[in-house]
């Protein structure tokens, strides 16, 4: 199990005690004010709080670094990535939070951004690295709420499941790529993504 704080990335082993947990060595210690372990556990993309202020990928288990970025850890409210870090989206908070900017991670510089009418709630990467889901929330009017869904290697956008009146809080894939989870106030939207379609709604969570 993967942890992250403001301070440090924490890895326990399932049924060992505090004694057996794995804390990064230093320099690595304020890495993970914001992070997201890639699929297959293969990396972990965070950022750093300290003097450096960069978004870095690192290998997992070791935490040896990939990749880094010059993104600094007040301007990732969100953030995800392609499979094996090859590229990281980031979205800043406010007044920039309906940007979606993506960065070649390899280059270690911005592919494109991406304005919305709206701001933005969450952002997912298909576990191919193929799609990037991007939520949109509409607070009020809900005229713009929907789940973007673009190439993240040119920013191209190939369609948008309209949510209605929810606006998007989360979004999650299926291991195969083909369902996408929207969350919000109470409320799962699945979508089957091939077909773009609704395919249920899951009603009784609490609200937050």
């Amino acid at each position: 199990v993967w942890a992250s704080s403001a301070k440090q990335l924490v890895r326990w082993r399932p049924g060992a005690g505090p004694e057996h947990r794995t804390l990064f060595a230093k320099p690595n210690t304020n890495d993970g004010i914001a992070s997201v372990i890639l699929p297959g556990l293969t990396a972990v993309v965070c950022c750093r709080g300290d003097d450096k202020q960069l978004t870095t990928v690192r290998d997992l288990p070791g935490g040896a670094l990939r990749h880094a970025l010059p993104v600094r850890a007040s301007e990732a409210r969100f953030l995800t990535a392609g499979r094996d870090g090859a590229w990281v989206a980031t979205v800043a908070p406010r007044p920039d939070d309906r940007r979606v900017r993506v960065w070649d991670a390899a280059a270690g510089r911005e592919r494109f951004t991406a304005e919305f009418a709206a701001r933005v709630g969450g952002l997912a990467s298909a576990p191919d690295g193929r799609t990037l889901a991007v939520g949109v929330s509409d607070i009020g009017r809900g005229a713009h709420n929907g789940i973007a869904l673009l190439d993240p290697d040119t920013g191209d956008q190939s369609a948008v499941l309209l949510t209605k009146r929810r606006g998007v809080m989360a979004l999650a894939y299926s291991a195969d790529g083909k369902t996408l989870a929207a969350g919000f106030g109470g409320r799962v939207q699945v979508w089957d993504v091939p077909r773009r379609r609704l395919v249920r709604t899951i009603d009784g969570f609490e609200q937050t």
